[in-house]
């Protein structure tokens, strides 16, 4: 009964006469006050347990009100460590913290091993970043270090989950695995992989020209190649790609000038030529067409609504871009504040008019405090 369908709580009178009767059993003759006092108690104890429950279950934005109906993740603390890595670094970079409740949420999710994804390589990515975040530093990173040498390979690459895996997937996966190094105070030898990256990076074959290349250049081998030259400190082999990162960022100014963008897409190449631009000794200048699109002039907040709303990351993309577009940190704030109860759980909550009723109809009984106005 205590899910009815989606988890909804117990009416407290039914709750209250449970309690009620279970005190009855245990009542001593002699002492009828104090069984009454025990009785009241209970009965206290029970709204202001299921009034916190409730009050978790209800969300209110900008555009309605509405019970989450995924109870079941909320009381088992099933916690989405992928969406609060990203939440995370979005307050991070508005100058936020976490507050205590979903600290205490990433800190058993961590401590009870809960995976982010079945892949050894991202799953410690995601979990080294949360303890860095809320630990302040990784003291012993050595489990980390140890789990991420068993994705790699021979040439100095690493894999996700077979050394037969293509060259995309490798230098995707040695991204990631260099990213969680960067974490650690003190980073593992990785001479093979520098030298394996220096390689690649100096690979004529690996870097083309051809327009009509756009995503083998920009998305599956060239960009993410010299992004992790990055990582490894390899400024020369970057300085001698400067004429490709110079033409291809054309090519990506073509591309908005003449496409419907994809902000998902358009948001990580413009960080990475930001990133890279500062290793040719130049100032990267982001397009306007792509500013005004990101923050439209009407209604800057668009795009943090509409696309940031459905995934942490994307919210986080949206945010890295220069100080003079961002819209203010406290209505970016009131946005993650609204948002995290869609992030925080594994079971994403959904809509549904039998939910909302019995959602109003029990607020209206434990007194909860609701929009009801406007839910319904």
């Amino acid at each position: 009964m205590f899910y009815r369908k989606v988890g909804l709580i117990f009416c407290s009178s039914t709750l209250f006469f449970s309690f009620t009767a279970l005190a009855s059993c245990t009542t001593n003759e002699n002492h009828p006050i104090e069984s009454e006092k025990i009785i009241e108690e209970l009965r206290i104890q029970t709204i202001q347990q299921n009034t916190k429950l409730l009050d978790k279950l209800y969300h209110e934005d900008e555009e309605s009100a509405y019970f989450l109906n995924n109870v079941e993740s909320v009381m088992n603390k099933d916690v989405n460590l992928y969406n609060m890595h990203w939440y995370t670094l979005c307050l991070n970079y508005i100058g936020e913290q976490l507050n205590d409740e979903t600290t205490e949420l990433i800190e058993y999710g961590l401590k009870n091993d809960q995976t982010v994804y079945h892949n050894k390589i991202y799953n410690n990515f995601i979990r080294a970043s949360l303890k860095k975040n809320i630990s302040g530093e990784i003291t012993d990173p050595t489990q980390y270090i140890n789990e991420l040498k068993e994705n790699l390979g021979q040439d100095g690459l690493f894999f996700w989950s077979s050394e037969s895996e293509s060259l995309e997937d490798k230098i995707t996966a040695t991204n990631a695995a260099l990213k969680t190094f960067a974490l650690f105070n003190e980073v593992p030898d990785l001479t093979r992989t520098k030298t394996a990256i220096r390689n690649l990076a100096t690979d004529n074959t690996l870097f083309t020209y051809n327009k009509n290349e756009i995503k083998y250049n920009l998305v599956s081998v060239g960009l993410p190649l010299l992004e992790n030259a990055a990582l490894l400190g390899l400024t020369d082999e970057i300085l001698q790609r400067s004429r490709w990162l110079e033409t291809w960022e054309q090519h990506f100014r073509d591309y908005l000038e003449g496409n419907d963008i994809n902000i998902i897409a358009a948001t990580q190449l413009v960080i990475s030529f930001q990133e890279l631009y500062q290793y040719i000794g130049k100032e990267y200048n982001i397009p306007q067409k792509f500013v005004d699109f990101l923050y439209p002039a009407h209604d800057k907040l668009k795009n943090l609504r509409n696309i940031g709303k459905k995934d942490p990351q994307i919210f986080y993309n949206i945010l890295a871009v220069p100080e003079e577009f961002k819209v203010s940190t406290e209505d970016i704030g009131q946005l993650l504040e609204s948002y995290l109860p869609l992030w925080q759980y594994k079971t994403p909550p959904s809509y549904n008019l039998e939910d909302l009723y019995y959602g109003i109809k029990a607020a209206e009984e434990l007194k909860l405090d609701i929009n009801s106005t406007f839910a319904a």
